[in-house]
């Protein structure tokens, strides 16, 4: 979910921190029970509208208000009046790594000295440019020494660093002076997510494909961040996988959605290969849903930028009940099914799909580990993160995170 960390956040003269305004009266507009909930009071700072921004503020942000644990809103644009910042318990800032979006988080050191709130990085990716893989088309915004010095600062100003994984953690740990870092796994939203598992849809798209056509169809959906899309390197996250592809094209529909890498485009334009452009993200599910796969695959190259990934792919393909094949490296490392090489990835296809009834059980294992994860049954980490400061015994539920599920 790696972006731009300039432009779309942050932005204004440096001159506007300086200003000054009038405290205002404060009249009481709640009521009781909104008064309980306004005892923990949050702003977030979002990095963007897409996925990251989604999965890890909006969404928590949007059912804590609505469940009543806490008062939060968020924005995209700097907020200098300092009467914004009165009674808040936490300020969220997520992937903010511009020399410009530093001088914002040195303006809010003093006002956090003012209000004693709680400031927290949020990260998901990995944003040294050491480590960004030379094929992923968002490495150029932060390949310089300065965005990656000012990143390091702004993690190591405040006063914890929120991620997706424990291999994220480490990586943070290892390269930042902040050892304040807690794992707080992708949990999908229900409202977003669920209702859309029909075990009988399944049986019967099972019938269509593998019994009458002979030809399972395997998906794979994502952007093209995971492709060298000049053709000069074939080590990104499809080079492993891109000859077995081309081998098994009368054997399995594929069915690219999002993206595709350039070797595959000749299938493409011929229609031996399935293509489907990205939608909204809210449109997101009903289109995976209405595709049809029979079994998805998750294939990364092993490297600590994707090791440090969330197991977003299986998380979705639970929620819809279709079995995903994972690539064998630490971010899918719990996942049932896992390959190295291509061979590997058919032969575990295959096996899945050998019958009906293998497939079927596949299909009812995959929704039940969606119940585990769903944002809403888990909303209560969150209410931990925002009302309780690092390391107090008071965040009952972000102590018991579970992060094998």
């Amino acid at each position: 979910m790696i972006g731009s960390p300039i432009g779309s956040v942050f932005g204004t003269s440096s001159n506007a921190f300086s200003q000054a305004f009038t405290k205002p009266n404060k009249p009481s507009l709640t009521t009781p029970s909104q008064d309980k909930q306004a005892e923990c009071r949050g702003l977030n700072y979002y990095a963007d509208f897409s996925g990251c921004g989604h999965w890890r503020m909006i969404w928590p942000e949007i059912l804590l208000n609505g469940y009543q644990h806490c008062v939060v809103h968020g924005t995209t644009m700097m907020v200098l009046d300092p009467r914004h910042y009165e009674s808040l318990s936490t300020v969220r800032i997520q992937r903010q790594a511009s020399p410009s979006q530093l001088k914002f988080i040195n303006f809010m050191q003093s006002l956090k000295k003012a209000n004693n709130f709680n400031l927290i990085y949020e990260i998901d990716d990995v944003l040294f440019y050491e480590d960004i893989p030379k094929y992923n088309k968002f490495r150029a915004a932060f390949a310089n020494d300065e965005v990656r010095e000012s990143a390091k600062t702004i993690m190591e100003s405040c006063d914890e660093i929120t991620v997706t994984c424990e291999y994220m953690k480490q990586y943070y740990a290892s390269k930042t002076d902040n050892k304040n870092i807690t794992v707080i796994p992708n949990f999908v939203p229900r409202f977003w997510m669920d209702g859309f598992f029909d075990e009988n849809q399944k049986s019967v798209n099972y019938t269509k494909s593998i019994k009458k056509r002979k030809k399972p169809r395997v998906l794979w959906s994502g952007s093209g961040a995971h492709f060298d899309q000049t053709g000069k390197s074939s080590s990104d996250d499809f080079g492993h996988i891109i000859e077995i592809i081309e081998k098994t094209l009368n054997k399995y529909q594929w069915v690219m959605f999002g993206s595709y890498p350039w070797k595959l485009a000749p299938h493409i334009r011929s229609g031996k290969i399935e293509f489907h452009k990205w939608v909204p993200i809210y449109d997101y599910p009903r289109k995976l849903n209405s595709l049809n796969a029979n079994v998805t695959i998750a294939p990364l190259h092993d490297n600590p930028f994707n090791n440090s990934k969330s197991d977003l792919k299986y998380i979705e393909s639970c929620a819809l009940g279709t079995p995903v094949i994972c690539q064998d490296i630490e971010t899918y490392k719990n996942t049932p099914y896992r390959f190295s090489t291509g061979d590997e990835m058919v032969d575990l296809i295959d096996g899945v799909v050998q019958s009906k009834d293998i497939y079927m059980k596949a299909c009812r294992r995959f929704r039940v580990a969606a119940d585990k994860r769903w944002l809403e049954d888990n909303i209560n980490v969150y209410a931990d993160l925002y009302k309780y400061k690092y390391k107090d015994p008071a965040r009952k539920f972000l102590s018991k995170i579970d992060c094998s599920i």
